[in-house]
């Protein structure tokens, strides 16, 4: 990958209790997974440190709290699912593309082989070469772009209790069950990223389901829903459907949630507030400790107990 997706916000809630080096060894680590698309390799710690410039031992120590704070070891190679997710959704996109762009290619090509004289009006014979002259730009780069959005498109479910049309009625929300309605293979979240644009299709189908939710509190779940389904690996199999189904229950069960972190992280720390029975108190032992001094010429202290050198018990 020559590029991947950096959310500021998340990596900041993430990282917030790391140290600078830390900081800086997770974004290089997670460099070096996005561009060799491979876990990180377990077996030579000693090379990896060398390779990420970690040469002393705080860094090398930092190396490994990172390791054990965002990484999962499995079969000799240190895996993190948001990079795992990310990965096969790139490689979903690219075959979506390559695929939209040979379908049109064939299409073009099919129109090409038509005979000009197939009883065709000269209108009708007009019509297609100005139809193909202008699906020519459009599709002709179609194999390497990043398609946002290729899935069929969904409909929406209008009320049918009454046969009268409302005209400029507006359209209930996208209903769940429409999502890739034909396809009833089960996948894992992970083979599920992989066949479709999965991050941002939920994202903008629960912005339309939930509008009052936050951009940034959206992107947020989408992860912690991601993460949370990928750890479970084949145990959890559903169709694309159903796993939309199960992402607008996870915005109803944490949008409050995420929406409290949020803003608690933009409040302005409370100052401390004394009595001033306390602040009064605490002004008169400065006061005291100035008095007294610490040269020798400082009044020396006597023993409450001690009178005319003798003390009591």
């Amino acid at each position: 990958m020559n590029y991947y997706q950096h959310h500021i916000g998340d990596f900041n809630n993430a990282t917030r209790h790391l140290s600078l080096i830390e900081r800086a060894i997770y974004r290089d680590l997670l460099d070096m997974y996005y561009d060799t698309e491979k876990a990180i390799d377990a077996s030579n710690l000693e090379r990896l440190a060398r390779r990420l410039q970690c040469t002393t031992e705080e860094q090398q120590a930092a190396l490994v709290y990172v390791l054990d704070e965002f990484f999962t070891l499995k079969d000799g190679v240190y895996v993190n699912n948001r990079c795992e997710r990310e990965i096969a959704e790139y490689h979903g996109k690219r075959r979506q593309a390559s695929e939209a762009g040979k379908a049109s290619a064939k299409k073009r090509a099919e129109k090409k082989q038509q005979n000009p004289n197939d009883g065709s009006s000269g209108a009708d014979q007009s019509n297609s070469q100005s139809s193909t002259d202008v699906e020519n730009p459009l599709n002709e780069n179609l194999t390497d772009a990043q398609p946002t959005n290729n899935h069929e498109p969904v409909t929406n479910i209008i009320d049918s209790s009454s046969n009268a049309q409302k005209p400029n009625f507006p359209l209930p929300p996208i209903q769940f069950s429409q999502y890739q309605a034909h396809d009833h293979k089960r996948y894992t979240i992970l083979e599920c990223v992989g066949q479709y644009p999965l991050q941002q299709d939920f994202i903008d189908y629960g912005i339309e389901r939930f509008p009052e939710v936050h951009y940034q509190d959206m992107i947020s779940m989408f992860t912690n829903y991601g993460d949370f389904f990928s750890s479970k690996g084949e145990s959890a199999k559903n169709t694309p459907s159903l796993w939309l189904v199960k992402w607008f229950t996870w915005i109803q069960n944490n949008k409050d949630d995420v929406r409290r972190k949020r803003e608690a992280q933009h409040l302005p720390q409370k100052q401390k507030n004394y009595s001033s029975a306390a602040t009064r108190t605490s002004n008169e032992v400065n006061s005291w400790m100035d008095e007294i001094g610490t040269d020798d010429t400082a009044p020396s202290i006597r023993d409450v107990h001690e009178v005319e050198g003798v003390k009591y018990a």
